[in-house]
């Protein structure tokens, strides 16, 4: 169902990636990936466009966001800088990964 994907790593992941692409120098690495800036870099994110939603989705208790892809606020793809509490704002949905099964059929009906 995903039509295109984008990560954006916070610092740590960010550097254990640099390290770890396999034949890659640090001078195409910023076209693999974007940066997560906020939270002191703690969390990283997947950018998501599904059909016309933007979804957003992040590790350490972040919230899965969804926008509609014509949406002003919607992140766009491939940035090199995101802020993922600047994302949390300017979402008209959201719902946490608390409950694993309750949150797919969430974002099934969303999606």
């Amino acid at each position: 169902m995903i039509d295109e994907a984008w990560v954006a790593f916070g610092a740590s992941a960010r550097q254990y990636a640099q390290r770890h692409l396999v034949g890659s120098d640090n001078n195409h690495t910023n076209r693999r990936f974007g940066r997560q800036l906020d939270r002191g870099g703690s969390t990283s994110l997947l950018v998501m466009r599904i059909g016309n939603k933007i979804v957003v989705d992040g590790c350490h208790s972040y919230k899965t966001h969804i926008f509609r892809q014509n949406d002003p606020k919607a992140p766009k793809l491939y940035q090199r800088t995101y802020y993922c509490d600047d994302i949390m704002r300017s979402s008209w949905s959201s719902k946490s990964h608390s409950s694993i099964p309750s949150w797919k059929i969430w974002v099934m009906q969303n999606v």
